[in-house]
């Protein structure tokens, strides 16, 4: 009886064991980022545009994620460094800008807020 007790006992452990060291999956960071203009003066800008559409580029993937057509919100960006863009209107644009996201940059929205100058000739 104590030899079959004992043994529960270490193949209890055994598999405790084997669990506890079995590595987790990482869990991917994402980041949703709302894209703000200013003019060339670092004021803001609300009026309209003839943009059309935002971009991000990741800089080590090269994969591109886009906002939707009216939108200034791009979404579920993995953790990494990005080139921020417009795809230009007819007479206006945007300058570009490399941001690295991290967890720092998240604003109390959960949003991380990215500023691109806007022109307009």
């Amino acid at each position: 009886m104590r030899f079959s007790l004992i043994c529960s006992l270490l193949s209890i452990l055994f598999v405790a064991n084997t669990f506890a060291a079995t590595p987790k999956p990482a869990v991917a960071t994402t980041y949703n980022v709302r894209i703000e203009l200013v003019d060339i003066y670092g004021n803001p800008y609300t009026g309209s545009t003839g943009l059309h559409g935002f971009w991000a580029v990741n800089q080590s993937t090269g994969v591109t994620y886009e906002a939707d057509r009216e939108g200034f919100e791009i979404y579920d960006l993995p953790a990494g460094t990005y080139q921020f863009g417009a795809n230009p209107g007819n007479w206006d644009g945007v300058v570009s800008k490399t941001v690295t996201l991290d967890d720092s940059q998240v604003g109390s929205d959960g949003y991380i807020v990215v500023t691109l100058t806007y022109w307009v000739e």
